[in-house]
């Protein structure tokens, strides 16, 4: 089965070269690999987590495509808001961002961001009863 082997995500990226500065300058991940023709690249996060950059020439996601979870997360956004990032407000009934961070649960809360692509990503925090 599937449940012993690591998961990775798969990020397409209108602009590879763009999405690979990002990805590397802006969120600090490490390039393992990158294909011949610089179009496809695997990038590392922590324990040996991965994602997958690849040039599409149509498409982004508009969903949220991967995320981190991080054990402060006023912390990683004022971080990532000093790197240029924007984050996503939200003010909706039952769901709303607080200084870009919004309740998700009762032990949990997440700020979401765009890539360089328009993909969206998020961190997580989530703390023990």
């Amino acid at each position: 089965m599937l449940n012993k082997y690591s998961i990775h995500a798969q990020i397409p990226a209108l602009d590879y070269q763009r999405a690979k500065k990002f990805y590397v300058d802006t969120l600090g991940l490490k390039m393992v690999r990158e294909n011949q023709d610089q179009t496809v690249g695997l990038f590392e996060s922590a324990n040996g987590t991965l994602a997958e950059i690849y040039q599409r020439a149509d498409i982004k996601a508009d969903h949220t495509i991967a995320g981190w979870f991080v054990d402060n997360i006023e912390a990683e956004v004022n971080e990532l808001k000093s790197k240029g990032i924007v984050f996503e407000e939200y003010d909706e009934p039952g769901f709303r961002t607080i200084n870009s961070i919004a309740k998700t649960g009762p032990n949990s809360r997440c700020a979401w961001f765009k890539d360089t692509e328009g993909n969206h990503l998020v961190i997580t925090e989530r703390k023990e009863d």
